[in-house]
């Protein structure tokens, strides 16, 4: 069964909402973002993170981009921030939503 048809550029265009990323270091940063009203879902990224930091990828409650809220977050619990950016969401993470549930 064929659950989405294009180029790969297509595909990310007309599926991805913005992914933000964020590495941060902080009290209980991951639960805050997860239980935030502006979140849809909150994951782990593996490597690459400075000692004592943590990646993650943020994505918003109706496709929104969620960056200047996550900001906002962090300056409002004093986290500190090493990388926050948009991102539309890769070609991977595309695919594994459109055949989530399609096995």
């Amino acid at each position: 069964r064929i659950v989405a048809q294009g180029t790969p550029r297509e595909l990310i265009d007309r599926g991805s909402a913005p992914v933000t990323r964020v590495t941060v270091r902080g009290e209980g940063c991951m639960q805050a973002l997860a239980s935030a009203p502006f979140t849809e879902s909150v994951e782990a990224e593996a490597g690459g993170a400075p000692d004592g930091f943590i990646r993650l990828a943020v994505r918003g409650r109706e496709g929104r981009d969620v960056a200047v809220d996550v900001y906002g977050l962090a300056v409002e619990r004093g986290w500190t921030l090493a990388e926050l950016r948009s991102d539309n969401a890769r070609l991977e993470e595309i695919f594994s939503s459109l055949t989530r549930g399609h096995a």
